[in-house]
């Protein structure tokens, strides 16, 4: 125990499902040396292969409650429902739109509400730990990291890690299509920059870099247009480069521009997670076994019984 280090989080309980099931999201962002950050314009879902319980008798069932595709790949079920237990946005999106006893689902927009609350999490973890990283200020590096999200079942958006490994394996189709960009328009950034074969995001004046971070501008693509190799992405011309650029740190101005942007407070919308207020947490505990607990009285917001009223701790500031 004393050689290793832990990070203890609560545990979701009532996440959003689909399909009955848990999701969480993958996403990429890149940290160039220059202090530039870029968030990958497109993430996946990666699902579980079992239906969403809380079962006390087996709480460590891997199948419905992890989501890694290390874990999910070796279920009997995996890929039984989506190829690789992987959604795109686009699917997801659509997914929503169908559901129609559900309004607040069928309304939930991965353009006006996910991207930009996974936007102000990746900001704020930058600034958390800026001066973390590459403390010895080495040049010409770069790193990739794979930040991973929750959404719960009040429409909550949680950061729930950051992984400085993350997983490259084709493992669907729809990585078969996005992993061979991503890594692509990383290099170009990253590496093309410095032999100055590529005129993107990384040659742009601070007044084009502020149009990019309010989103009046739009990223400057390459001036010369070169044989496209890999699969196209639906949605995106074949020359767009599809990191999105967040936040110059080297640059007073950008980073005065992204504060404004993404650092505001955060409202929960929750009566089943950690809440804010008057400078307290409050930690809701259920009294009530959750194995009773359905996807509709998810969506319902109901109770499951009188016994659900929760053990209120409160640890102040």
């Amino acid at each position: 125990m004393k050689h290793n280090s832990f990070v203890i989080q609560k545990y979701i309980e009532r996440p959003l499902l689909i399909h009955g099931r848990k999701f969480d999201i993958r996403c990429w962002v890149l940290w160039n040396s220059d202090g530039r950050v870029y968030l990958f314009k497109e993430g996946y879902l990666r699902t579980s292969s079992q239906p969403y319980v809380i079962d006390p008798a087996n709480p460590d069932d891997m199948f419905t409650h992890l989501t890694n595709n290390a874990v999910q790949k070796t279920s009997q079920a995996y890929g039984a429902h989506e190829d690789g237990n992987q959604i795109s946005y686009s699917a997801f999106q659509e997914y929503c739109r169908t559901q129609t006893d559900n309004p607040r689902l069928q309304g939930y927009s991965v353009e006006d509400h996910l991207t930009p609350a996974i936007q102000k999490m990746v900001v704020r973890s930058v600034f958390a730990t800026k001066d973390l990283i590459d403390p010895m200020k080495r040049k010409h590096c770069f790193e990739l990291f794979g930040y991973d999200f929750m959404i719960d079942e009040d429409f909550n958006t949680w950061m729930i890690e950051v992984n400085t490994n993350p997983c490259l394996e084709e493992s669907s189709g729809l990585l078969k299509m996005l992993l061979p960009r991503m890594v692509e328009n990383m290099l170009e950034l990253s590496v093309d920059s410095l032999f100055n074969h590529y005129k993107g995001i990384e040659d742009t004046s601070d007044s084009e870099q502020e149009e990019c971070l309010t989103g009046k501008g739009a990223q400057t693509k390459p001036q010369k247009k070169k044989p496209y190799k890999f699969p196209s992405v639906d949605g995106y011309e074949d020359d767009e480069n599809m990191f999105e650029l967040l936040v110059d740190l080297r640059s007073k101005k950008a980073r005065k521009v992204a504060k404004a942007k993404h650092l505001s407070p955060i409202q929960l919308n929750s009566s089943h997670a950690f809440q804010l207020k008057d400078r307290g947490f409050k930690i809701k505990k259920y009294a009530a076994p959750l194995n009773a607990y359905t996807h509709k009285e998810a969506l319902a917001g109901l109770a499951v019984n009188s016994s659900d009223a929760a053990e209120v701790t409160e640890l102040k500031l």
